[in-house]
This record gives C-alpha cells, structure tokens and sequence, in this order.
C-alpha cells in the first residue's frame, strides 16, 4: 500500500475506483439509503461522514457502520471504508446514548482544569467509545486558537486564545485518539478562531489577518501539531482570506493555503479534507463540478459532500470532467489516493472494520468513564469572582429563603407584563441565578442580566437580601470583564453533567477547581505576588518514579523533538567522578508528586543547568523561577566557578535552550537574568530512511583528493589524542562524553579523521542502538522500536578543509550504522551552521538548541 505509483493494486489503474477513493460523503437517515450503497457499490465511495441525524443509540451505530462496512466488502474495496465522525465533546457530539457513551466537558472546559493529563484520558476515553461502534476518523480536535474571543462562534469548542496553551491541550487531546487506535483530523485551517463577519452577498466569515500574523498566534496550534508527528489529516475551512497578500474567496479551494501553507510552509504530509462543497456561497460562486476540481487542484485529498445525492453524484462527474479536461493529471490522483490508502492502513482493516466490539466493550468501560466525566465536569467548574462571598449557596442562603433561576430567552418576550413578573419573583426571592449561553453576541441576555443586576442592587440599597449570581453555561466570556457582576460561575457546556456538577459547587459538595483558559488565566497569575516556593533536594529513591510521571506529562504535552518521550528519571544522573551533580525539585510533599525539576552540573570551572521544566498545569506561578533561583545559587558556591552555561552536551537531554517558533523559552531565560544575545546553535540532524540513503557523487572522490583518512578506534588505550583534541577545541563535558563512550568498546567507538603526515584532523563518536549512550541522549532512543545510529559530537577545528572533514567523517558515521543495520542515523549535534553541508548530504533537522554562556559576575542579584 506504500509502494510506489507503479506498484498500486492494479485495481487503483481503474480511475473510477481512485477517484471514489478521494470523495467523504453522507446523507440522511438512520438506515442504509439506495443513494449511499450506490455510491459505495457503483461509484466506490472510500469514506463517510456520519452525523447526529444517522445515529439513535450506540447499538444501531454499531449495525449501521458494520452494514456499511459489509458493503464495501462484498463490493470488493481493497481496504475499508473510512468512518468518521464529529465527536468534540461539550454540546458537539453527533453520538449521544445515556446507557453506553458518556459526556464529556468541551474542549475550554477541558482547558479550564488545567491538566494536561485530563485532557488526554478524555480524549483516549472519547475515541475508545466511537472506535467500539466502527468509526475509525474523529474529526478533531479543534486547534483554532480564538484570536478575538469574545466574538467568535466557535467558543467553547475551541480551547481558549493563547496558542502556547491551546497546542499543549490539542497535542495532548490527538495522543489519547491516536493511543485508542483512531486516526485524528485538527481543525479547521487555516483558522476559524479569527474570523470578521463583513456581510459579504454570500454570507462568508473572512480572515483579515496577514499570513505574519497568523503565523504569531492562529497557526500556531497548527504547527506544533503537525510537529508532533501523530496528526493524520487536516480539515482545510471554507472561510474567504483577504488581506495584503492573499485573496482568497474559499480557504479549502486554494492552492495558496493547501499547498503552499499547509504541505509546503507547516510540512504537513497527512490527509487534506475539504469543508464540504455543498456551501450555498460556493455553489453560486463556481458550481459543485467546477468547485470540486478546484479543491483537488488546491492539494485535498478527500473532498467532502455532506448529503445531497445529486450533489454528490454531480462532485463525481466533475472530477472526471477535471480528469478528462486534462485540467487533473492521473499522478495528482494517485498522490491523494496514496495518502488516503496509507491513512486506512494506520487506523483500520477488515478484521477490525467488520467486527466492532460495540457493547460488549462499552458496557465494560462505561463506570470508568462515567467516573471520569464525572471528575472533568468537578474539575472544569470555574469560579470567575465571589467578591461577596456568596458561594457556597449553604452557608449564605437560609433553608427557609427563597432561590430563584432565571434563564433569558434568546428573544425578548413581546409583552412589558414579562418584566413585571420577573420583578415580582425577584422582590420575593433572596438569591438569584441567571444563567445565560453565549450573551456577549445576544444583546437581549445582556441587558435583562444588566437589569436584574440594577435592580438586586437597588433593593440592597433598602435593607433586603438579594444575592446575584451569574452562570454563564457556554462561552466564559460573557461578563468576564464586568466587575459589576459580583459572583460570576462558568460551566463551560450546557449539558446535564455539567449541570449536576455546577449544583454540587453551588452548595458546597466540591471545591471549585477550574480558571480561565488562556490568557485570562495568565493574566490572573500574574497579578499575584511571585510565590516563594520550596525547593528540595533531587533524592532518586523518594522522587525517581515521581520525576517519571512528570516526564510523561510533559510528553503528553509537548511535540516529539522535545526530548521528554525518550527521557528516563536516570538521564540526568551522569556517576562521574569528573562532574559534580546537584538537582532539585518543587514537590508536594503530602501527594508526592514533581511540579518541577532542574539538574544541574560542575565541572573543570564550568557551572551549567542541563534542564528545567515544570508541569504544564503548573506554569505562570514561580515554580520554575524558584528552582532557577536555586539552582545558580549552587552553582555560584562552586570553588573555581570561571561560566555559567544553560545547556549540557553530556549529559545531552538538552544542549542548549530549544528553540521555539516563538521564542517563548529564550525570553524566560531573559526574564531571569540572563543574557542570551551570543548563543552557540546546536543542530540534531537525523537521516530517517538509512536503508535509501546514498553518498552524495563526488564527496569520496573530494576527500582522496584531500589525501584525508579515516580510521576507527575503540577504549582509552589509544585515545589520548583523541582526548587531547576534543579537550583543546570543545568544553570538559565533551572530553567526558568522548571518555564515556571510548569505554564502551563494544556499542561505540571514535573515529579519526588524518592527514596524510598523520595529524589529528577531527573526530566523531559512533555508537550502535544498543549503546547506553541513548540514555544520556535521548535522539538516539527509539520510540517505534527501530534501530537507531548514533553520530555523536563531531569536533572540526575551522580549517579551509573543515566542512570535507566533518562531511567525511558523517560519512564514515553513517557507513558504520548501515553495517549495524540501523533504520536511521543521528547526528546530535552540530555548531552553527555547519549543519548546511550536512543537509546536503541527505541529513534533516530534527531540533535546534542555543547554548547559552554568561560570566558568574553577572549573577550578583538572585532576588
């Protein structure tokens, strides 16, 4: 399925079948309709969109997706049919069903807990569940990030509008699909979060924003989330672009926004789905034919048509049309075709389509699950301000007093004697609720909550009791910002659960947990003291399995070039006797778990931090400013203290500040007090197919021509030069990770590069997968369980020969991995920009990092 073009089924040769291969499509109904088995039988439809108007009950879901896989089979498609299906969460669920699927807090409710590790067990919980009834392709999640909040249709089903939160809630949320075997769809390019409404004819939402400042904030989700490395397919929106440098009537039609942002900018290879062609504005702008060519020009692979079946059958005659017309070329479809094909190879085959647990499975799990939403929905209720501490309705509201709910309807009732019943019932009653949905773009809920506001305040005025208390049950922002509402609650969804879990705050059964997601939340912590928190020592028998279950979190969090996946508590434990090691943590002593950790290292005058990082549900309130504090306070009692340096090579979870495309974590270090204007850029390089790769024609040729020779050598007997070398051109940690691998005779080696008078031209450490250097490096640890080279460190003194030399010496790096039969190499690291030459040579980046150096006299101040 991942050959080559020329070697696709031949069934793949019959357009007919290729083309039914690019198309999702619906309809209607709760049960297989004529049209749909048409389309699967007759036109070899590959993939379906199913709704909430197909679905009753997770039993008839099962039955549905199961007849639909059988007619697929018995049709004779090669692979199964592509099931997917919008299941966000919240109040955006196309399946619903008391007895077996759970609900679950919408995606910002979700982020108002703040856990990380809450968001991926929901998103694992999520998929598990619609994987047991068939559907193989959740739509989601949504990475927009909601650049004006507070106007945004999407509201809660976003994360909130800070894209540094929304990418670690989203990576988090595509881990658990992906973890419960389903494929994953982000959405909706390149961003819903940010659109004007400028009452267009065609009633389309526009972006304004120029490509720079999509790339600051709205694309920003989108990017780590293709960094990540788990993301199948990318949901291209329908809305129009028009500002300096791009006008564009429809996003998923564009080649523009598909293929030169998304494939060619962000390096997305996965899935592009369209928005589905069956919009009124792009009917009347281009026709469904003419629109459906368009979207397979622009770069989809999978063009949606949501329902009508003459709309569809009409999408169909236009891609022939377009093939035809010469207009799409045959290649272009088996490109899509390929990536459509290697998709259902990841999520599905027959055994699994034809089967679905359905519930057997559910039944199972759903206490579990139950148990879980119950504990999101406690999580996830925020308590914005109680300024007169009204909360909880138990201690402030007597047995006897009277509780009065209002809820504003969406219009105005058409009769002034509504306002006086409402008046009446509010004299009566000693504690109002309002409980409004989305009032900051429904005027009529603001002003009747303004009013009722006035009037509790004015009756306060005579002496009797009048308690407000405003619920906002969809977007947080309604009165957010409106100090005049005194007690402000947000539940984030308007469901049951939420309901149920919203009285248990109100009269004091939980302690409300939840904050305001995104920038609200950060803008709370700020505006605190900095907390002075408790730093301890790193005791590996007290904190080893806790600084583990750390390191996962940050993975859940974080995309795969970070280091933390492949990190072990003992990656930072080195047991020389040349280096001195000191690390610290922030724990909670009662639960014994890690909010942070910093290791630290010393050695031949030079103090370095080698990594810090805190828990993600933990960030904005002074963890890691305290551990930093701590950490350089050690390091500056070191005797003979000559640098300070943020960074290790050895051991090498992180050589240098990683860098970030916004240049978040330099800035902290900047916040702190160091100067980080003069870095040294460290480069991870990988070569991800060894088994393809080839040597560049002419490199062998260059160095016989240099009279340049190459030799391997293996344990201290032989090494003093070499060590003398790396001692004269690199920092102490690298003679020691030189001296650490020269001891491992069997797993690695050095190798020398000469002169023909026999002068030491550079050298490089090569290690096989079974090396125990992988621990200290984590690059050269295998997630997937593939062999992986090591090329490590190579030191090159600038020379005019310099960039043949270390060149040759990859060279020779990768030649011994191949004899190991690695699956790939890793170079970590290179110095600047000597990772051009390697890139030439068929090496990819795979991280930067900057090295950071700065004078202890710097460091006078440590408040």
């Amino acid at each position: 399925m991942t050959k080559s073009e020329g070697e696709l089924d031949p069934l793949w040769q019959d357009l007919d079948w290729a083309i039914g291969q690019m198309l999702i499509m619906g309809w209607d109904g709760t049960e297989i309709t004529p049209q749909i088995r048409n389309l699967i039988e007759n036109h070899h439809l590959g993939s379906i969109i199913l709704t909430a108007k197909n679905l009753k009950s997770a039993e008839q879901t099962a039955s549905l997706v199961q007849e639909l896989q059988t007619i697929a089979h018995q049709a004779g498609h090669p692979q199964p049919l592509l099931i997917s299906l919008d299941q966000e969460n919240g109040g955006v669920n196309s399946l619903f069903d008391e007895d077996y699927i759970c609900q679950f807090p919408s995606a910002m409710g979700i982020a108002a807990t703040g856990s990380i590790e809450l968001a991926y067990n929901v998103a694992k919980a999520t998929a598990t569940e619609v994987s047991a009834v068939g559907v193989n392709l959740i739509l989601g999640p949504v990475l927009d990030v909601l650049t004006n909040a507070r106007h945004q249709p999407l509201g809660v089903r976003a994360t909130g509008d800070d894209p540094q939160e929304a990418s670690q809630f989203c990576i988090a949320a595509i881990n658990g699909f992906k973890d419960a075997g389903v494929a994953t769809c982000g959405k909706h390019f390149p961003s819903y979060g940010n659109l004007d409404f400028l009452g267009s004819s065609l009633d389309m939402p526009i972006i304004t924003q120029t490509l720079e400042e999509l790339s600051l904030s709205a694309l920003v989700p989108f990017r780590n989330a293709i960094s990540a490395g788990r993301l199948d397919a990318m949901f291209v929106g329908g809305c129009g672009i028009q500002n300096a440098g791009m006008n564009v009537m429809h996003a998923c039609l564009s080649d523009q926004v598909v293929d030169d942002l998304l494939r060619n900018e962000l390096g997305f290879k996965g899935v592009a789905i369209s928005e589905c062609l069956e919009m009124q504005s792009l009917i009347q702008e281009y026709g469904v034919k003419g629109g459906t060519v368009m979207a397979v020009e622009a770069g989809n692979d999978l063009v949606l048509l949501c329902r009508a079946h003459d709309v569809q059958l009409e999408a169909i005659s236009g891609l022939k049309l377009g093939i035809e017309n010469g207009i799409i070329s045959k290649e272009r479809i088996y490109t899509s075709l390929k990536r459509v094909l290697r998709l259902k190879s990841e999520c599905t085959s027959w055994q699994k389509a034809l089967n679905p647990p359905g519930l057997s499975l559910l039944s199972k799990i759903h206490p579990s699950h139950l148990a879980l939403s119950r504990k999101a929905y406690d999580q996830s209720i925020t308590v914005v301000r109680d300024k007169e501490d009204l909360l909880p309705l138990s201690q402030s509201l007597l047995q006897e007093e009277e509780l009065l709910l209002l809820t504003p309807l969406v219009k105005p009732l058409p009769a002034s004697a509504a306002t006086k019943m409402h008046e009446n019932l509010i004299n009566r009653a000693s504690a109002i609720i309002i409980v409004t949905a989305d009032a900051n773009r429904n005027m009529y809920q603001t002003g009747f909550t303004k009013h009722v506001a006035m009037m509790c305040h004015m009756l306060r005025g005579t002496g009797q009791k009048k308690s407000l208390i405003v619920v906002a049950v969809s977007s947080p922002y309604d009165f957010a910002m409106d100090k005049s509402i005194g007690t402000y609650v947000c539940t984030f969804d308007f469901t049951e659960t939420a309901m149920a879990s919203l009285v248990r705050v109100l009269y004091g059964d939980i302690v409300p947990q939840g904050s305001m997601p995104g920038t609200m939340r950060k803008s709370k912590k700020v505006t605190k003291t900095r907390q002075q928190w408790l730093v301890e020592n790193y005791d590996r028998e007290r904190d080893g399995s806790a600084l583990q279950e750390l390191l996962r979190t940050m993975a859940r969090s974080s995309t795969p070039n970070l280091p933390y996946l492949a990190t072990v508590a003992h990656s930072f434990e080195l047991f020389n006797p040349n280096v001195e090691e000191a690390h610290f943590v922030v724990r909670n002593s009662s639960t014994k778990t890690l909010y942070g950790f910093v290791a630290t290292y010393f050695t031949k005058g030079i103090g370095a931090i080698g990594a810090l990082f805190v828990d993600p549900t933990k960030r904005n309130v002074s963890i890691g400013r305290s551990l930093h504090r701590r950490a350089m306070r050690a390091l500056l009692q070191k005797q003979g203290l000559q640098k300070l340096q943020l960074g290790l090579t050895f051991p090498g979870v992180f050589p240098g500040v990683p860098l970030d495309e916004s240049g978040s974590n330099k800035s902290w270090f900047d916040n702190v007090g160091w100067d980080t204007q003069f870095p040294k850029r460290l480069t991870n390089m990988v070569i991800e197919d060894l088994g393809s790769w080839t040597a560049p024609e002419g490199l062998l040729q260059s160095i016989q021509r240099a009279s340049i020779s190459f030799d391997l050598i293996h344990g201290l007997d032989n090494a003093e030069s070499v060590l003398s070398h790396v001692a004269t051109h690199a920092g102490p940690e690298v003679v020691e990770l030189y001296r650490f691998a020269l001891q491992e005779t069997n797993t690695s080696g050095v190798v020398r590069a000469k002169n023909s008078m026999d002068n030491l031209l550079g050298t490089v450490i090569i290690c096989t997968a079974a090396s125990r250097l992988s621990t200290y490096i984590p690059s050269l640890h295998s997630a997937g369980g593939e062999d992986i080279g090591g090329i490590i460190a190579p030191i090159v003194p600038s020379t005019s020969q310099s960039i043949l030399i270390l060149q040759g010496l990859a060279f020779m790096g990768v030649r011994q991995n191949k004899a190991h039969r690695s699956a790939k190499s890793v170079l970590s690291w290179v110095l600047d920009e000597a990772h051009e030459p390697l890139a030439a040579m068929g090496f990819e980046v795979q991280q930067t990092f900057d090295e950071i150096t700065n004078s202890p006299e710097n460091w006078t101040d440590l408040s």
